[in-house]
């Protein structure tokens, strides 16, 4: 099983400006999702889980 950051083509760094930032920001939380949720079906994607403590 590869990791998260295995499956990147260019891991996260902090040169450019501040949209790039953001962008970047935002294409880890989407992978992270996607990498979460890629095993489930639709049903266990549907199911309600109580709120962590």
């Amino acid at each position: 099983m590869t990791t998260l950051f295995e499956q990147w083509p260019d891991p996260p760094h902090s040169a450019g400006n501040e949209a790039e930032a953001v962008l970047g920001a935002l294409e880890r939380q989407r992978a992270t999702f996607w990498w979460k949720v890629s095993g489930l079906d639709t049903d266990q994607l549907r199911t309600p889980h109580p709120p962590s403590e």
